[in-house]
């Protein structure tokens, strides 16, 4: 069962890194087929971080191990999914979830 907390938080990664992702990548494959590949990867990297490497590391280590580690993972995702170059995957993976870290921290502690 997912906690609000969770919700809240994959909800607000969503609305946050899909622009980004669709802004970044548009141009390699049809708009749908771009916001469903950064849908599907945010969802699928986000549990990893909340349920499993939270246990492991604690919050300086989850930030820089645990978001390189979703960074890599999502940016390989995109490029697999969406045929296109690591070198515009990594860069759209990389904003995409500094943007939702950074605003999604900021618009959690109003």
């Amino acid at each position: 069962m997912m906690t609000n907390d969770f919700l809240i938080a994959w909800l607000l990664t969503l609305a946050l890194e899909l622009p980004v992702i669709y802004l970044l990548l548009h141009k390699s494959a049809p708009r749908m087929k771009v916001l469903f590949a950064g849908f599907v990867a945010s969802t699928l990297t986000l549990p990893w971080l909340w349920f499993v490497l939270r246990h492991w590391m604690d919050y300086n280590q989850l930030l820089l191990i645990g978001e390189s580690l979703v960074v890599i993972i999502e940016a390989a995702l995109l490029a697999s999914w969406l045929q296109t170059r690591l070198r515009l995957a990594v860069p759209a993976a990389f904003l995409a979830n500094l943007t939702s870290l950074l605003m999604g921290t900021w618009i959690l502690s109003l």
